[in-house]
């Protein structure tokens, strides 16, 4: 199980109350299952959500029905957070994975921030940071070929799995499907399963039973054109 304090001391220093008042929140948990939306696009949520267990995806869906994927969210994770600012959800966020949340309303998270005011700041350098993962994203559906736009999505999985201590050595869990990762990177499904093999003829990566095995991070590094410092955390590459 993940708590609140998990995602914020990532890459902010938090004293010993506030980290009592994150792991002490009165968190009203529900279970999602694969594919079940947490919140729809333009409803106006009262609450937001931590991940608790499993995974979720924000996506927008066009009228053709296609779906773009917009960013992928793991344990640990606030994805809702701007929902305490902003009244109308202008996306949607739905579990990839059977998922467990748990909720607290904004007006608890008001409170929260008016009794330990440097949470506010470390919530506000969250959200920072998923803009700073937007922009990467971007970067990478602009100008980056398939190959390195795959690369790139695993270097920084892994590297935010590990953040939360949800790695075994050189090996994370990877439970997004080749249409997940089609939705994300603009690719066709074909596309993508002939960079996955790529990458696994270069001894890049193994990926079997939905775990990614990172086999030579310096490689796959250089080929996804990969620079850590937007995800602005401590972090240690694997050897």
């Amino acid at each position: 199980m993940i708590d609140a304090s998990h995602r914020l001391v990532r890459f902010f220093p938090l004293g010993e109350a506030e980290r009592n008042a994150l792991a002490t929140l009165p968190l009203i948990r529900h279970t999602f299952a694969p594919h079940q939306d947490i919140v729809q696009q333009g409803e106006r949520p009262g609450q937001c959500c931590l991940i608790v267990e499993g995974w979720a995806c924000r996506y927008r869906t066009l009228q053709q029905g296609e779906r773009q994927i917009l960013s992928f969210h793991i344990p640990g994770d606030l994805p809702d957070i701007q929902s305490l600012h902003l009244p109308v959800t202008d996306h949607s966020l739905a579990a990839i994975t059977p998922l467990t949340a748990g909720f607290l309303s904004h007006a608890q998270i008001h409170d929260l921030i008016a009794e330990h005011p440097r949470l506010g700041s470390a919530l506000w350098k969250d959200t920072l940071i998923d803009a700073a993962i937007y922009r990467e994203w971007i970067v990478g559906m602009g100008r980056k070929e398939a190959l390195p736009r795959m690369a790139h999505l695993l270097c920084e999985v892994f590297l935010r799995m590990q953040a939360v201590g949800l790695t075994t050595q050189h090996s994370c869990s990877l439970p997004i499907t080749q249409t997940d990762m089609s939705d994300a990177l603009g690719l066709t499904s074909v596309h993508v399963n002939r960079v996955l093999q790529d990458l696994r003829r270069q001894e890049l990566i193994a990926l079997e039973h939905r775990t990614l095995t990172i086999l030579d991070w310096s490689r796959l590094e250089a080929v996804a054109e990969f620079d850590p410092t937007y995800l602005h955390q401590n972090l240690s590459v694997p050897a």
